[in-house]
C-alpha cells in the first residue's frame, strides 16, 4: 500500500513529497527489521544442530524469498527519499524564482520614472572573510537620468579613492591625506590633495591632485541640495548630531593619526547618470587587492522623450 501511494503521490502530483516522505518512514524501518531477523534466521538454519541435523531447503528457500522482500522495501524506501528530496528541492528553487520575479516586477514598472536624486554613502571596508580592503557597499543601482550623490568615507590610515573611470563616467573622490599610506608605493603620502581647484579644472579629467575631479563632476552648486540622508555619525571628534552634508565637491579631514592608527576623512559630490549599462568604480591604491565595484544605471523609457532631463 505505501508503494502504491508513493506512485500516486509521484504521477498524480498530490503532495509527492510528503506521501514519498511518509512511505519512506514506514519501508525503510519495516525493511530493516525483516532484512535483519531474514538473516539471523537463515544463519541458524545453516548452523549445526544439537542432534546433528541441518536446515530444510524449503525453510532456507522461504527465508530468501522474506530477504528478497526486505530488500525490495528498503530500495523502495531509498527511493522515496530521493523524490522526497527533489520534491523539497524544485518547491524551493519555486521560491526563489518567485522572489526574483517579483524583485524583477518590482524593477520593470519603475522603468519609465522622472529621474530623481539618489543618495549613496559609501565605506571602506575590510570586514569580509578576506581581510582586504572594499568597497560597503560595491554594488550602486540607479535609473538613467538620476543625479547620483556619493559621500565616500574612509577611517583608515591607507590613502583610498573613489573612482568611475569606463564609459560615459570620469568621476573620483580622492581622500589621499598626507601623512597617510600609499599602498602602491609602500610609501607614504606627501603632499594631500587639494580643494582649491576650479570646478573647470576639475573636470577636466581625473586628477592626482585635486579632491574631486572628473568630466561627469556636477558643479557644486547643481544641484543646489545637501546629501539626501543625515549622516548619524559624519566624522566629528566630539560625539556626532544628525546633520546635512552639503554636496561641495570637497573632501574633508576631521582627524589623522597615524601614531593612533586613526582617521576621519570624507568627500562628498555628485554625476548624473546619463546612459543606461554596468560601470566598473575602483579605489587606485586598491584595485588589485579587489577593492572595486559596479554602478548598475537601468534604461528608463521616461529619457526617450525627456532626453534633456536625463541629461543625455
Amino acid at each position: 500500500m505505501a508503494g502504491m501511494s508513493l506512485f500516486y503521490g509521484v504521477f498524480v502530483n498530490i503532495t509527492p513529497g510528503f506521501i514519498a516522505m511518509l512511505s519512506a518512514l514506514i519501508l525503510l524501518p519495516i525493511g530493516s527489521g525483516v532484512l535483519f531477523f531474514g538473516a539471523a534466521y537463515q544463519g541458524s538454519l545453516s548452523a549445526p544442530s544439537m542432534a546433528g541435523g541441518g536446515g530444510s531447503g524449503a525453510s532456507s528457500g522461504t527465508v530468501w524469498a522474506a530477504i528478497a522482500v526486505a530488500v525490495v522495501a528498503i530500495l523502495i524506501a531509498v527511493a522515496s527519499l530521493s523524490v522526497a528530496y527533489n520534491a523539497q528541492s524544485a518547491a524551493n528553487a519555486n521560491t526563489g524564482i518567485s522572489q526574483v520575479s517579483a524583485s524583477l516586477n518590482n524593477a520593470l514598472s519603475s522603468l519609465g520614472t522622472k529621474p530623481s536624486t539618489v543618495a549613496y554613502k559609501v565605506d571602506w571596508c575590510n570586514t569580509d572573510n578576506t581581510g582586504q580592503d572594499r568597497f560597503c557597499p560595491n554594488q550602486l543601482v540607479v535609473y538613467q537620468g538620476d543625479v547620483v550623490q556619493i559621500m565616500f568615507i574612509h577611517n583608515d590610515t591607507d590613502a583610498h579613492t573613489f573612482t568611475l573611470d569606463t564609459g560615459y563616467y570620469n568621476f573620483q573622490i580622492n581622500d589621499s591625506i598626507a601623512g597617510m599610506h600609499n599602498f602602491v608605493t609602500n610609501g607614504g603620502i606627501t603632499g594631500s590633495c587639494s580643494n582649491t581647484g576650479s570646478y573647470a579644472q576639475e573636470s577636466a579629467a581625473i586628477s592626482g591632485v585635486y579632491c574631486i575631479s572628473g568630466t561627469a563632476l556636477m558643479a557644486a552648486t547643481s544641484p543646489a541640495t545637501n546629501f539626501k540622508i543625515a549622516q548619524n555619525g559624519v566624522p566629528t571628534v566630539s560625539p556626532p548630531a544628525l546633520e546635512d552634508i552639503p554636496v561641495n565637491n570637497k573632501v574633508t579631514m576631521i582627524n589623522l593619526n597615524t601614531t593612533a592608527g586613526s582617521s576621519e576623512v570624507y568627500g562628498v559630490a555628485a554625476f548624473q547618470a546619463t546612459q543606461p549599462g554596468i560601470y566598473e568604480f575602483f579605489c587606485h591604491y586598491h584595485v588589485s587587492n579587489g577593492m572595486f565595484g559596479y554602478l548598475v544605471v537601468l534604461p528608463n523609457t521616461y529619457c526617450t522623450s525627456n532626453a534633456a532631463a536625463c541629461g543625455a
